[in-house]
């Protein structure tokens, strides 16, 4: 457990300087843990025979979080920036293929399908976060999304492991160490931090409702992703994506709860959040 804190107490200051400064340090920042946790996502499908290719879903995805930040700036600055970020996902699809041909023709389905699935739930889905750091009270609302995640995670994890020792399991095949008990557990400590950051919004005229029904929703996409990654561990039968992080396991561990819920949150703050867009 000292060794668990003291790894989050080394890493937490990094994750708010990004938030804080955004810009360049945050899509850095982002594409390193992309890499990190691509590598970590082919170790655990190597296992079932998945022929990944790691070299160009690295570059790849160094060139997209590339051209995230160099759209950023263009249009903070007023200029015009041609987004091609679709046109890197679409250049991968093309690349695995090539690469695929001229590789084997046995599981060539299985190797396409994760490569590319790899570099979507990812990459992709993590950047979503230096989206959200781009819009209107940008560094508060990216703070309230991964600060809702964390006290889910850790409240589920200490509830669980008070009150939910021989109670009901929310998946007892995927993750048998998860009770329904500290899932309610996480989803109670995250409106009451809801509360708390709707106390100390800068957004003017949000509701507390909207902040409510975030933390609410955000914590069922938490746990999915959470579940997630749990069945791909369990199916390539590995207990952490990585010894990476001392006391948390991988990258990939730390971030699951995440690739939902920025996508989730970026669009939720843009339907419901009035001026920011």
């Amino acid at each position: 457990m000292m060794i668990r804190v003291v790894s989050a107490l080394i890493l937490i200051p990094f994750v708010l300087s990004a938030i804080f400064y955004g810009g360049f340090l945050l899509c850095a920042l982002l594409c390193l843990l992309s890499v990190f946790a691509l590598n970590e996502f082919f170790g655990i499908t190597s296992r079932k025979s998945a022929g990944c290719f790691k070299a160009p879903a690295f570059v790849i995805t160094a060139l997209y979080y590339i051209n995230v930040h160099s759209a950023s700036a263009g249009a903070a600055t007023g200029g015009r920036v041609f987004e091609f970020s679709p046109l890197l996902v679409l250049g991968a699809v093309f690349l695995t293929l090539w690469l695929q041909f001229n590789k084997r023709v046995e599981n060539s389905i299985v190797d396409i399908s994760v490569t590319v699935f790899a570099y979507i739930y990812i990459p992709v889905f993590l950047s979503f976060a230096f989206y959200i750091r781009s819009l209107e009270y940008g560094a508060f609302l990216l703070f309230m999304c991964i600060a809702l995640v964390w006290a889910a995670d850790t409240f589920a994890y200490f509830g669980g492991m008070a009150f939910g020792r021989g109670g009901k399991k929310l998946s007892p095949v995927i993750s048998p160490k998860k009770s329904v008990i500290g899932v309610y557990f996480g989803l109670f400590f995250s409106c009451a931090a809801a509360f708390a950051f709707f106390k100390y919004s800068p957004a003017p005229h949000v509701p507390l409702w909207v902040y409510v029904l975030f933390a609410f929703t955000l914590n069922a996409f938490s746990v999915l992703g959470d579940l997630i990654e749990s069945q791909f561990k369990r199916d390539g039968e590995v207990k952490d994506s990585s010894a990476l992080i001392p006391g948390h396991g991988g990258v990939l561990d730390r971030i699951d709860s995440l690739l939902l819920t920025l996508p989730f949150s970026y669009y939720y703050f843009v339907l419901l959040f009035p001026k920011i867009n």
